[in-house]
């Protein structure tokens, strides 16, 4: 008899914890249901880590990133090379200028991916967040950099 009060009691327990957490999970908005309310602070809130560059990826291993500061200044990695810059933003549109980045030389291919990243940059009329999270910069209705909050340490 006492086994199954104790079997009672814990199940008991882990559905309270269990209900006590998913209450708290679905109380913190999503980063897409916090970016229709205010995108441009999503916007300063996180390290955007690039995933894909004009619908072709980006090499295995290779960083690129943006930061935006509530100044209007940017800055990042473009691949090999560091990349600062001043952004304006109202709602959801968005026009970079002034960027500017270090002079490294890497292998080939990672200086290619950054031409592209930079090139892209210039062309971006606009913002959006995905309803996964992803940063998603757009010219007219083309996706030309998707990005999503860094998760690293």
């Amino acid at each position: 008899m006492k086994q199954w009060t104790s079997a009672l009691a814990m199940l008991c327990l882990g559905v309270l914890v269990g209900c006590q957490s998913n209450t708290q999970r679905s109380e913190t908005p999503s980063i897409a249901e916090q970016a229709k309310k205010a995108p441009l602070t999503i916007l300063q809130n996180y390290k955007w880590v690039v995933e894909d560059i004009e619908e072709q990826g980006i090499i295995d291993k290779s960083r690129v990133t943006l930061v935006f500061s509530e100044d209007g200044r940017v800055g990042g990695r473009a691949s090999c090379n560091r990349l600062t810059g001043s952004y304006t933003a109202e709602k959801n549109q968005l026009s970079f200028s002034q960027t500017a980045t270090t002079r490294m030389m890497c292998p080939e291919a990672i200086m290619n991916q950054e031409q592209r990243f930079l090139a892209a940059l210039e062309k971006v009329e606009r913002f959006d967040i995905s309803e996964h999270g992803a940063l998603m910069f757009y010219a007219g209705d083309a996706v030309l950099i998707e990005a999503f909050p860094d998760e690293s340490p």
